[in-house]
């Protein structure tokens, strides 16, 4: 499977799920990998699909607002939509080697997308 990028801040940016950025989510969330995607994720809000971007990214040492204002400035220059945003985050999702085996399920990362 190809790696899922995005294009944020002028550059095309691979979004990838490590050990890392799980660990990351865990503490931003204060509850295991397992409960945050069973309570926090699967809500598919915005402000999850942003969380999830910043993790992704975590390599790069954005901040979550940092990673919030990349968002919005290409949604605004219209390079990116909300949908964009679920699909790319479902994508990074199914192609994690590190949640292989863990019950996570990305559905919830659409439905706000599609309202």
């Amino acid at each position: 499977m190809a790696n899922t990028t995005i294009e944020l801040g002028g550059k095309a940016r691979e979004l990838r799920f490590t050990f890392k950025s799980l660990k990351a989510l865990e503490g931003h969330y204060g509850k295991s990998i397992q409960k945050v995607f069973e309570e926090e994720i699967n809500r598919g809000g915005l402000n999850e699909v942003s969380v999830l971007i910043w993790a992704c990214l975590r390599k790069e040492k954005f901040t979550l607002n940092k990673v919030d204002d990349m968002i919005e400035d290409a949604i605004e220059n219209e390079e990116l939509t909300l949908q964009d945003l679920s699909e790319k985050m479902k994508s990074a999702i199914e192609e994690s080697k590190v949640l292989k085996g863990v019950n996570v399920d990305a559905e919830g990362t659409d439905e706000e997308a599609k309202n």
